[in-house]
């Protein structure tokens, strides 16, 4: 399983789409992105799954070329192999930093893997989940990076570094608590946390230190080994999501969360 509260504009709640793309050359995919992008969160019918969150450092577009992020994500969702997503990751130049999460789980049901992997514009730190579990926010954690680059989005965000343990201890609660399995409730729940808010996991809409007015824009959950993506645009104010499938009959439902 995977899952994200995708945190932006909070005017970018009314622009998500969410994209079946049929492919004759590779994998199927199902993306949750802006209008007009390429892709942003989704999975393929491979069963690789992709998140991703904002990160800054010192080393941010000082170089001269590098790949848009939206490619890159585009292209991760494109691998038929999880070696094919994390070389597209460790192989592209960036201008700016980014982090992304990226899973794989066997469409048998076999079981699967999932790392993580913070992006500076040169260099890429990848990280492995604890217990089964894997967290990220919007700063950097492994602790290569943050002897050697310098964080810079921490000001601008600094409920980061309790909104990743808060989620964290959530699940970790829940697989201590004896069933020995999460479920995409129990993301929900962690998701839909308000602690502190409106500096919360999940956000209703305030302005940000720049003016512009911020939010949860959408929070987004996934079984990438079926093909099942929910959606629920500004969750801080709607509880309600529409579940999409990559299957031919796959119909876009509504469902309430409690």
């Amino acid at each position: 399983m995977a899952g994200q509260n995708w945190d932006w504009r909070a005017e970018c709640a009314e622009t998500g789409v969410v994209l079946r793309i049929r492919r004759d050359d590779g994998p199927d995919i199902l993306t949750f992105t802006e209008a007009g992008g390429l892709a942003r969160s989704g999975l393929n019918s491979a069963g690789i799954g992709l998140t991703a969150n904002a990160l800054e450092c010192d080393r941010d577009y000082q170089r001269g070329t590098g790949v848009p992020l939206p490619f890159i994500r585009r292209k991760v969702l494109e691998s038929a192999y999880l070696a094919q997503a994390v070389r597209t990751i460790f192989a592209t130049p960036k201008l700016g930093s980014n982090h992304m999460a990226v899973s794989h789980a066997r469409i048998d049901g076999g079981g699967g893997e999932a790392f993580g992997f913070e992006c500076a514009p040169d260099e890429t730190f990848w990280l492995a989940p604890e217990r089964g579990v894997y967290v990220h926010a919007n700063h950097w954690i492994a602790e290569a990076a943050r002897a050697k680059v310098k964080d810079t989005g921490l000001a601008e965000t600094p409920c980061s570094i309790y909104r990743d343990k808060r989620v964290r201890e959530q699940l970790t609660r829940k697989l201590d608590g004896g069933r020995g399995r999460l479920t995409l409730e129990d993301f929900r729940q962690a998701f839909f946390d308000d602690y502190t808010s409106p500096w919360s996991v999940c956000r209703p809409p305030r302005p940000n230190n720049r003016g512009a007015l911020v939010a949860t824009a959408a929070m987004i959950l996934m079984r990438p080994g079926e093909g099942h993506l929910e959606a629920c645009p500004m969750p801080a104010l709607n509880k309600r999501f529409t579940t999409y499938s990559l299957t031919p009959d796959g119909v876009a439902q509504k469902q309430a969360a409690e």
